[in-house]
């Protein structure tokens, strides 16, 4: 395989994507620097003044796709503004570490890059790199879970830290690829965290309405043993106290490979036609044939918290971004507790919780692919 695979944005792309979200009304502005002095980019979507949601994406410079997802959010999200919540993505964190893999593919190299370029030139796993149970680790060839001599030693995650800090984030969502998870904090840890039964309610919530089945684990028991020490999804748990998500997007690309394909590890992280799969997580309906009428008792609509007017959104009943805006931050109702006495109505544009609950009835079904701690 060689050149950047159909479908897929290289550097230049991804940057007239970003530009043209600011065009379209987004608050795009630079949150901080890579190594090499590109600009690591913030967009910011709806109220300045209202709770947030952080999206993160592309932190690990091979996983394309979640870049994909991000940008797929975003474009729907500015679409369709939240008038009750603000989003604050840093949809392309690893910069650096993506051009590198889109040099990789033009000249046809098959090579696996996990870090960033680091500081002293040898790589660093940028989500390995923040605060929360923070570990240097073993430093592989591929960069792979070497955490870097300090906390936030790199100016990527430093940058993350900085734009989140003070925020005011509840809620947080980092993509990632691949394996059909939705992983919980926590991830250096094994036991379970204070909140866990909020944590797993969303995640089965936003797993009941993806277009294809995801498994729900708490990340340091995916692969028993394989602790993620410094992961973001740790810090923006323990740190920050959002109800943070984790979602290894897709099954990766090795399905249906040609064996010359499979010799790419770009191919195993990233499945084909990423567009189509990238808006189907966006815009993923419920999997449930359950009527409008029948949902308004379940804990996932009492966990909406205001309705809105009636009349369908262009944001109406998707996925992820249901849960990306729900605007009340009370995790009881996502357990079971709801908001007595709302109305519901099933034309809510914000009707998610990515830190509410899902329908008592969600089950996740085991999807059955080899995949890799994140």
């Amino acid at each position: 395989m060689t050149g950047v695979p159909a479908g897929y944005r290289g550097a230049a792309a991804v940057t007239a994507a970003l530009a043209e979200l600011a065009g379209q009304g987004a608050r795009v502005a630079p949150a901080g620097r890579t190594v090499r002095g590109a600009d690591v980019v913030a967009v910011e979507v709806g109220p300045a003044d209202a709770p947030a949601t952080a999206i993160l994406a592309g932190l690990h410079p091979i996983e394309w796709i979640g870049v994909e997802v991000a940008l797929a959010l975003l474009a729907r999200l500015v679409a369709a503004p939240p008038r009750d919540r603000r989003i604050v993505a840093l949809p392309w964190i690893n910069v650096d570490g993506y051009v590198d893999v889109e040099a990789d593919l033009i000249a046809g190299r098959r090579r696996w890059r996990r870090g960033n370029l680091g500081a002293d030139g040898r790589g660093v796993d940028l989500n390995r790199n923040f605060p929360v149970d923070f570990r240097v680790g073993r430093r592989l060839p591929t960069g792979w879970n070497y955490g870097g001599p300090a906390p936030l030693s790199e100016p990527e995650t430093a940058a993350v830290a900085a734009r989140l800090r003070g925020a005011g984030v509840d809620r947080a969502v980092s993509l990632h690829s691949f394996g059909n998870k939705i992983l919980t904090p926590w991830g250096g840890r094994w036991r379970r965290p204070e909140r866990h039964a909020a944590l797993t309610a969303a995640a089965h919530a936003v797993a009941a309405r993806m277009p294809e089945p995801y498994d729900v684990v708490q990340s340091s028991r995916w692969v028993p043993g394989a602790f993620g020490h410094g992961m973001e999804l740790d810090w923006l748990h323990g740190e920050l106290g959002a109800l943070a998500l984790l979602v290894e997007c897709t099954g990766g690309g090795a399905r249906g490979a040609t064996p010359r394909a499979l010799l790419s590890p770009f191919t195993w992280f990233n499945p084909p036609a990423p567009a189509a799969r990238a808006d189907a997580i966006a815009r993923s309906r419920a999997r449930s044939s359950r009527s409008c009428a029948a949902r308004a008792g379940s804990g996932v609509a009492r966990a909406v918290g205001r309705p809105r007017a009636a009349g369908p959104g262009p944001a109406a009943r998707v996925g992820i971004l249901r849960r990306l805006r729900h605007p009340r931050g009370d995790e009881s109702a996502g357990v079971g507790g709801g908001v007595s006495g709302d109305a519901v109505s099933c034309s809510y544009e914000p009707a998610a919780e990515l830190a509410g609950g899902g329908p008592p009835h969600a089950r996740v079904t085991r999807a059955g692919v080899t995949s890799h701690p994140p």
